[in-house]
């Protein structure tokens, strides 16, 4: 999680010129009153430049320019911003900055005014009166407040440089303006509008899916309350190292709990990355149901010879939107979401995340991952988020160019596109309860963060980490993996986000008799964070007109392992900001304007005479003053006690200081000198002994050392090892000897037998009995004294070897 360095800097505390930035003066007339259901995106930056709106008034500044004459005490007349001359009338609801920062959309809740980003020399003329700035109006200038109201602006991400706005209107109506300020033309009409209602009832793609103009008539459809938009959003910036589709997805949440998806939504003229073409053939050949369509899609893309804009590497291609199998896609949903919360709370926006790097490998090129899913968060109408998992992810569908022959809608036939999809809920997250009467929750972006978000809502800001989007893409990429079925379930188990909250928003006064600037109900404007390099990060957002402000590092140098080891400061608080009613200007001199005619005035100046008109004019004022002074003691009283609570605080920080210099003193005062010299004595002298212990023990090892042997004695020894070498070689010789003289002998006596028994056999000369047992006898005892000998040397030689 980021660290926060501190909280609304002194260039944004009143009556500086941050502070005057977000301000309405008491001379701004009071506008319509703002549309509730829709959050207020006022806010938006370029670089340092700071766009605000404030009712009907568009500012700009530099956040150089602020801090600058904050450090400078300037609280003079310059206001520190210039005013931006926007035509139109109400009050203004939402920026949208154009991916190349050259166009800004200013959002009425009616009408869409598109203005040309001023140059930044023009600010050093704002005290010269408003700014002149080129804007273009979208669509009819008549009866606009009669249409549908707008819901949500964005820009395309794979418009032509940048020029594509997406508008969605309250009676489910997508329209692709492709504005160019060299073509005034392409301000009045859409080059693409379709009919969500229309659209999801449609069977083919030759029925009619364009927005009903003004004047005709609307007839009844029973998708009219379910398909209420309140918030959309792409799936993907269009960067290179995503797939192609996400960037051509866009995600439509319902009041209701809907969930929708039109893929894919391009304009006439898109621009994407060079190797796009080759990313869209091998998803086309992977392609599952809707491989034939993409096919035939992506070939009639191939055929066109792209228009190159820009230089390496910077270089993109500009295509023309295929016209076959049709230009506008199916409407993909309602997604299964198995979440009650959605059902009882309905949904106030939605957010989609890209996971993982689609393209990777040394080659460097397209290589679809194992998980190309997507994670869809959903916030509902309570400022609760509901986190899902697209496990699948969106795939490019088209209507068939023909009515297929089951498109007659009977009771109880299955749907011919089922396009509803569950959606996994991953995770839910609570949040503490807020007031739904005074502003909608939403969902902003968080550009320190690969996947995290910024939740507004009426009592404060959150920041959201999803942590474990890492962790679960990994055992997602290699599901067969031994043990990945244990894993998962310990992951799910126990993965969470991180959720910080990072401003939280003071309830504003609201008294009787005092301006409307006060009295206002304070509606959130949804957050956003300011990436200056050389600063440290801004989240910027406001309430009421009081700004709010929150300096943090990025997540990478919250991370750094050198400042592990440094104790963790507390968290910072937010500063004191003095309550409007301070700097609230009297409605005395209203009153007296108002109610008092020319005529008399000048009896103002007079005694005070008894009269009906005095008496009235008295009672008058002393309203006005009994409410002012009224508002003025509660804030005093406010006041008061925090000034006693920071009194209780700093006599209790006091406090422990003192405790905490007693014990100091304890240690090295005079009394502690005494116990510290007493201890390090016998530190010493248990040191010293430590050291006669190793001095003793190295005198016994060196002892008991083996000396190193003389001259003589290593001649001695080589002379015993060279003797044993030859009685051991001599030992063998005659035990091969004495076993070679066996076997003659046995051999020897084997013959006589044999002699003799042929001789018996034959009768010839026969030999005594005596004289052959004598000769048998003898040959015996040669064998036994042989046999003896051969017993003895082995079990010599056997003993010379145990020796060794």
């Amino acid at each position: 999680m980021p660290r926060v360095m501190h909280r609304t800097p002194d260039w944004l505390a009143p009556p500086r010129a941050g502070h005057r930035l977000f301000s309405a003066p008491a001379r701004m007339s009071v506008s319509r009153v703002v549309n509730t259901d829709q959050p207020l995106r006022t806010i938006a930056a370029i670089d340092t430049e700071v766009f605000v709106a404030v009712n009907n008034e568009l500012r700009w500044s530099d956040i150089r320019l602020l801090r600058e004459e904050s450090q400078l005490q300037k609280d003079g007349h310059d206001p520190g911003y210039g005013v931006l001359r926007i035509p139109g009338m109400g009050d203004i609801l939402q920026l949208a900055v154009s991916p190349l920062g050259d166009y800004i959309a200013v959002v009425r809740s009616h009408t869409v005014h598109v203005i040309v980003r001023p140059d930044v020399e023009l600010l050093q003329q704002r005290l010269l009166g408003p700014i002149k700035v080129t804007s273009f109006q979208l669509g009819p200038t008549a009866h606009v407040l009669e249409s549908a109201p707008i819901v949500s602006v964005l820009w395309h991400p794979l418009g032509e440089q940048g020029r594509c706005l997406v508008t969605i209107t309250s009676d489910a109506v997508v329209r692709l303006w492709e504005v160019n300020r060299k073509d005034r033309l392409s301000f009045d009409k859409p080059t693409t509008a379709i009919d969500l209602k229309k659209l999801a009832n449609a069977v083919s793609a030759q029925q009619d899916l364009r927005a009903s103009t003004y004047g005709s008539g609307h007839n009844f459809s029973p998708d009219s309350a379910e398909l209420v938009p309140v918030g959309a959003c792409f799936g993907g910036s269009g960067a290179e190292a995503q797939s192609p589709w996400r960037a051509m997805t866009l995600w439509i949440a319902m009041r209701e709990g809907g969930v929708y998806a039109l893929c894919p939504l391009l304009p006439r003229r898109w621009q994407t990355h060079p190797d796009t073409l080759e990313a869209l053939t091998l998803s086309a050949e992977l392609g599952g149901d809707n491989a034939d369509t993409q096919k035939e899609w992506v070939a009639e893309l191939a055929e066109q010879e792209p228009f190159f804009v820009g230089e390496e590497p910077f270089l993109r291609h500009v295509y023309t939107r295929p016209n076959r199998p049709g230009f506008v896609p199916r409407l993909q949903g309602p997604f299964q979401i198995d979440s009650d919360l959605l059902e009882e709370q309905g949904l106030a926006d939605i957010m989609v995340f890209s996971v993982g790097d689609d393209r990777h490998g040394s080659d460097e090129r397209f290589v679809p991952l194992a998980w190309p899913g997507l994670i869809v968060t959903l916030l509902t109408q309570g400022g609760h988020l509901v986190i899902a998992l697209d496990i699948d992810g969106v795939s490019p569908a088209w209507l068939p160019l023909q009515t297929p022959h089951n498109s007659l809608s009977t009771p109880g036939r299955t749907p011919i596109f089922d396009d509803s999809r569950p959606l996994l809920v991953f995770e839910t997250i609570y949040m503490p309860e807020c007031p739904t009467d005074k502003g909608s929750p939403s969902l902003s972006r968080n550009p320190t963060l690969a996947h995290g978000c910024l939740v507004t809502r009426p009592t404060g800001v959150s920041l959201v980490d999803m942590t474990w989007v890492e962790t679960l893409q990994n055992e997602l990429a290699d599901p067969t993996a031994p043990g990945s079925a244990f894993r998962a379930d310990v992951f799910v188990a126990e993965a969470h986000s991180n959720v910080s909250h990072l401003v939280t928003f003071r309830n504003p006064a609201a008294h009787p008799g005092l301006p409307d600037v006060v009295r206002e109900p304070g509606l959130p404007v949804t957050a956003i964070i300011l990436e200056n390099p050389g600063l440290p990060n801004l989240l910027l957002t406001a309430t009421g007109k009081v700004p709010y402000g929150v300096h943090f590092d990025s997540a990478d140098a919250a991370t750094d392992p050198l400042e592990e080891n440094f104790p963790a400061l507390a968290a910072a608080r937010d500063p004191y900001l003095p309550d409007p009613v301070f700097l609230a200007p009297s409605n005395m001199r209203i009153m007296l304007e108002s109610k008092i005619p020319p005529s008399k005035r000048f009896l103002l100046r007079d005694e005070v005479r008894l009269s009906p008109w005095v008496l009235e004019t008295l009672a008058t004022a002393h309203r006005v003053l009994s409410a002012e002074t009224y508002a003025l003691g509660i804030a005093a009283g406010d006041l008061f006690a925090r000034c006693e609570r920071m009194l209780g605080e700093f006599e209790a920080q006091r406090e422990a200081l003192r405790e905490v210099g007693l014990r100091v003193e304890q240690l090295v005062g005079e009394d502690g000198v005494g116990r510290v010299e007493g201890r390090l004595s016998e530190v010493k002298a248990r040191q010293a002994g430590i050291v006669e212990r190793e001095r003793k023990l190295r005198m016994k090892l060196a002892k008991l050392r083996t000396p190193s042997l003389s001259e003589k004695e290593k001649a001695w020894k080589g002379e015993v090892g060279r003797i044993e070498g030859e009685v051991e070689k001599g030992l063998v010789r005659r035990f091969e000897g004495v076993r070679e003289l066996a076997g003659q002998v046995k051999g020897l006596a084997s013959e006589v037998q044999e002699e003799g028994e042929k001789e018996r056999e034959k009768g010839g000369i026969r030999v005594p009995p005596e004289v052959r047992k004598r000769r048998m006898k003898g040959v015996m005892e040669l064998l036994e004294r042989e046999t003896a000998l051969v017993e003895g040397v082995m079990e010599r030689f056997g003993r010379l070897k145990v020796g060794e």
